[in-house]
Protein backbone atom coordinates (compact mmCIF):
# COMPACT_ATOMS: atom_id res chain seq x y z
CA UNK A 1 0.00 0.00 0.00
CA UNK A 2 1.40 3.55 -1.26
CA UNK A 3 2.32 6.29 1.73
CA UNK A 4 0.44 9.09 1.41
CA UNK A 5 1.70 12.49 3.36
CA UNK A 6 -2.09 13.32 4.10
CA UNK A 7 -5.23 12.37 3.28
CA UNK A 8 -5.77 15.39 1.10
CA UNK A 9 -3.26 14.10 -1.42
CA UNK A 10 -5.12 11.04 -1.62
CA UNK A 11 -8.09 12.97 -2.34
CA UNK A 12 -6.38 15.20 -4.85
CA UNK A 13 -4.97 11.92 -6.77
CA UNK A 14 -8.46 10.65 -7.00
CA UNK A 15 -9.25 13.94 -8.99
CA UNK A 16 -7.64 11.71 -12.19
CA UNK A 17 -10.61 8.68 -12.00
CA UNK A 18 -8.07 6.35 -14.23
CA UNK A 19 -5.20 6.59 -11.70
CA UNK A 20 -5.94 2.70 -10.46
CA UNK A 21 -2.80 2.96 -7.56
CA UNK A 22 -5.04 5.66 -5.98
CA UNK A 23 -8.32 4.19 -6.18
CA UNK A 24 -6.75 0.44 -5.04
CA UNK A 25 -5.37 2.51 -1.81
CA UNK A 26 -8.30 4.07 -1.51
CA UNK A 27 -10.41 0.71 -1.83
CA UNK A 28 -8.34 -1.17 0.48
CA UNK A 29 -7.83 1.99 3.12
CA UNK A 30 -11.97 2.57 3.31
CA UNK A 31 -13.86 -0.43 2.23
CA UNK A 32 -13.52 -2.12 5.69
CA UNK A 33 -14.74 0.99 7.35
CA UNK A 34 -17.97 1.15 5.00
CA UNK A 35 -19.02 -2.47 5.64
CA UNK A 36 -18.25 -2.03 9.23
CA UNK A 37 -21.04 0.66 9.01
CA UNK A 38 -23.59 -1.27 7.26
CA UNK A 39 -23.06 -4.64 9.17
CA UNK A 40 -23.54 -2.33 12.72
CA UNK A 41 -26.51 -0.95 10.59
CA UNK A 42 -27.90 -4.28 10.90
CA UNK A 43 -28.09 -5.00 7.18
CA UNK A 44 -27.59 -8.58 5.44
CA UNK A 45 -24.38 -10.00 3.77
CA UNK A 46 -25.70 -9.59 0.54
CA UNK A 47 -27.61 -6.38 0.76
CA UNK A 48 -24.62 -4.94 2.36
CA UNK A 49 -22.25 -5.90 -0.60
CA UNK A 50 -24.62 -4.18 -3.07
CA UNK A 51 -24.54 -0.92 -0.79
CA UNK A 52 -20.92 -0.79 -0.04
CA UNK A 53 -20.51 -1.38 -4.06
CA UNK A 54 -22.85 1.70 -4.49
CA UNK A 55 -20.96 3.69 -2.11
CA UNK A 56 -17.72 3.04 -3.72
CA UNK A 57 -19.36 3.71 -6.63
CA UNK A 58 -20.47 7.26 -5.48
CA UNK A 59 -17.17 8.01 -4.02
CA UNK A 60 -15.57 7.30 -7.48
CA UNK A 61 -18.27 9.49 -9.03
CA UNK A 62 -17.84 12.21 -6.68
CA UNK A 63 -14.24 12.46 -5.64
CA UNK A 64 -13.11 14.14 -9.08
CA UNK A 65 -15.09 17.44 -8.00
CA UNK A 66 -14.57 16.88 -4.13
CA UNK A 67 -13.28 20.31 -2.50
CA UNK A 68 -11.58 18.79 0.75
CA UNK A 69 -11.80 21.32 3.28
CA UNK A 70 -10.53 20.88 7.58
CA UNK A 71 -13.79 23.03 7.62
CA UNK A 72 -16.10 20.73 6.67
CA UNK A 73 -16.00 18.32 8.30
CA UNK A 74 -13.61 15.22 8.34
CA UNK A 75 -13.81 12.61 5.31
CA UNK A 76 -14.98 9.62 6.95
CA UNK A 77 -18.49 11.54 8.09
CA UNK A 78 -18.59 12.23 4.12
CA UNK A 79 -18.22 8.72 3.46
CA UNK A 80 -20.93 7.77 6.61
CA UNK A 81 -23.57 9.76 5.23
CA UNK A 82 -23.13 8.46 1.96
CA UNK A 83 -23.37 4.98 3.46
CA UNK A 84 -26.67 5.83 5.72
CA UNK A 85 -28.12 7.27 1.94
CA UNK A 86 -27.11 4.16 -0.14
CA UNK A 87 -28.60 1.89 2.61
CA UNK A 88 -31.71 4.26 3.12
CA UNK A 89 -32.27 3.43 -1.14
CA UNK A 90 -31.29 0.33 -1.15
CA UNK A 91 -33.87 -0.46 1.49
CA UNK A 92 -36.52 1.60 0.60
CA UNK A 93 -36.24 -0.50 -2.98
CA UNK A 94 -36.88 -3.06 -0.81
CA UNK A 95 -39.98 -1.67 0.81
CA UNK A 96 -42.01 -1.55 -2.79
CA UNK A 97 -41.79 -5.07 -3.17
CA UNK A 98 -44.17 -5.68 -0.16
CA UNK A 99 -47.59 -4.53 -1.56
CA UNK A 100 -48.83 -5.26 1.76
CA UNK A 101 -47.99 -2.54 4.25
CA UNK A 102 -48.91 -4.22 7.40
CA UNK A 103 -46.72 -7.57 6.27
CA UNK A 104 -44.19 -8.50 9.58
CA UNK A 105 -41.38 -7.44 6.78
CA UNK A 106 -42.55 -4.28 6.00
CA UNK A 107 -42.04 -3.53 9.46
CA UNK A 108 -38.90 -4.97 9.98
CA UNK A 109 -37.79 -2.69 7.50
CA UNK A 110 -39.66 0.40 8.80
CA UNK A 111 -38.36 0.10 11.49
CA UNK A 112 -34.78 -0.62 10.70
CA UNK A 113 -34.53 2.86 8.10
CA UNK A 114 -36.01 4.86 11.68
CA UNK A 115 -33.14 3.64 13.57
CA UNK A 116 -30.34 5.21 11.42
CA UNK A 117 -31.07 8.68 12.78
CA UNK A 118 -27.86 10.92 12.23
CA UNK A 119 -26.55 11.13 15.66
CA UNK A 120 -26.69 7.13 15.40
CA UNK A 121 -24.59 6.66 12.24
CA UNK A 122 -22.59 9.25 13.32
CA UNK A 123 -21.88 7.05 16.59
CA UNK A 124 -21.44 4.02 14.79
CA UNK A 125 -19.20 5.59 12.43
CA UNK A 126 -17.09 7.09 15.34
CA UNK A 127 -16.66 3.34 16.96
CA UNK A 128 -16.39 1.43 14.03
CA UNK A 129 -13.50 4.08 12.81
CA UNK A 130 -11.49 4.01 15.84
CA UNK A 131 -11.03 0.16 15.56
CA UNK A 132 -10.86 0.53 11.72
CA UNK A 133 -7.76 2.83 12.06
CA UNK A 134 -6.22 0.42 15.38
CA UNK A 135 -6.64 -2.75 12.95
CA UNK A 136 -4.71 -0.76 9.91
CA UNK A 137 -2.12 0.37 12.20
CA UNK A 138 -1.41 -2.92 13.91
CA UNK A 139 -1.16 -4.71 10.37
CA UNK A 140 1.39 -1.65 10.06
CA UNK A 141 3.54 -2.08 12.59
CA UNK A 142 3.21 -5.92 13.42
CA UNK A 143 5.63 -7.10 10.18
CA UNK A 144 8.34 -4.94 11.88
CA UNK A 145 8.09 -6.71 15.12
CA UNK A 146 10.58 -9.58 16.51
CA UNK A 147 8.04 -13.18 16.56
CA UNK A 148 8.17 -12.88 20.24
CA UNK A 149 6.69 -9.65 20.42
CA UNK A 150 4.52 -10.17 17.76
CA UNK A 151 2.66 -13.35 19.57
CA UNK A 152 3.28 -11.60 22.94
CA UNK A 153 0.91 -8.85 22.08
CA UNK A 154 -1.43 -11.23 20.03
CA UNK A 155 -2.14 -13.51 23.22
CA UNK A 156 -2.36 -10.38 25.94
CA UNK A 157 -5.33 -8.98 23.00
CA UNK A 158 -6.76 -12.05 23.27
CA UNK A 159 -7.49 -11.66 26.92
CA UNK A 160 -4.62 -14.18 27.75
CA UNK A 161 -3.21 -13.32 31.51
CA UNK A 162 0.25 -11.89 31.40
CA UNK A 163 1.63 -14.58 33.63
CA UNK A 164 0.11 -17.49 31.22
CA UNK A 165 1.69 -15.48 28.54
CA UNK A 166 5.34 -14.99 29.97
CA UNK A 167 5.37 -18.93 30.69
CA UNK A 168 3.77 -19.92 27.13
CA UNK A 169 7.23 -17.82 25.24
CA UNK A 170 9.28 -18.94 27.81
CA UNK A 171 10.37 -15.63 29.09
CA UNK A 172 10.11 -13.27 31.92
CA UNK A 173 7.15 -11.44 33.28
CA UNK A 174 8.65 -8.46 33.31
CA UNK A 175 9.37 -8.94 29.45
CA UNK A 176 5.82 -9.67 28.36
CA UNK A 177 4.91 -6.54 30.20
CA UNK A 178 7.93 -4.47 28.33
CA UNK A 179 6.75 -5.98 24.83
CA UNK A 180 3.02 -4.84 25.63
CA UNK A 181 4.02 -0.75 26.53
CA UNK A 182 6.98 -1.25 23.07
CA UNK A 183 3.95 -2.49 21.06
CA UNK A 184 1.20 0.15 22.69
CA UNK A 185 3.67 2.86 21.45
CA UNK A 186 4.28 1.54 18.16
CA UNK A 187 0.30 1.66 17.62
CA UNK A 188 -0.25 4.69 19.20
CA UNK A 189 2.30 6.28 16.90
CA UNK A 190 1.02 4.64 13.93
CA UNK A 191 -2.82 5.48 14.78
CA UNK A 192 -1.40 9.54 14.73
CA UNK A 193 -0.55 9.11 11.64
CA UNK A 194 -3.12 7.46 9.86
CA UNK A 195 -5.20 9.60 11.28
CA UNK A 196 -3.77 12.70 9.66
CA UNK A 197 -3.84 11.00 5.98
CA UNK A 198 -7.02 8.93 6.23
CA UNK A 199 -9.01 10.92 8.75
Amino acid sequence: MQEYKTRQTLLQKLRDQYDDDAWNDFVSFYRPFIRAVIIKMNIDEADGDDISQKVLLQAWKSLGDFDYSKDKGRFRNWLAVVTRNEARMEMRNKYRQFDNPSSERHNELSLLLDSWTEPEIDRISQIEWQKHIVNLAWENVSPSLAQKVREAYELLSSGQDLKDVARHLEVAENSVYVYRQRVEKLICKEVIRLEEQLG
